[in-house]
């Protein structure tokens, strides 16, 4: 995954779930993107789903 689709992936993160923004008070989407470095970091092979270029979703498989 490049560093493009990670900003996407991040944006998909922070919309669809609340990612412990309102436990945290946390601003941006700073525990999205430490939830995908987890997501890559403990999967063996990403998938990534582009529509015209963009990123609309991805899943990973696990180690």
């Amino acid at each position: 995954m490049n560093i493009k689709e990670m900003k996407q992936a991040v944006e998909i993160l922070g919309k669809e779930w609340n990612i412990e923004k309102k436990e945290s008070g946390a601003e941006g989407n700073i525990y999205a993107w430490i939830y995908l470095m987890e997501i890559l970091e403990e999967s063996k092979k990403i998938i990534t789903y582009k529509e015209n270029g963009e990123l609309i979703g991805f899943c990973g498989y696990a180690k």
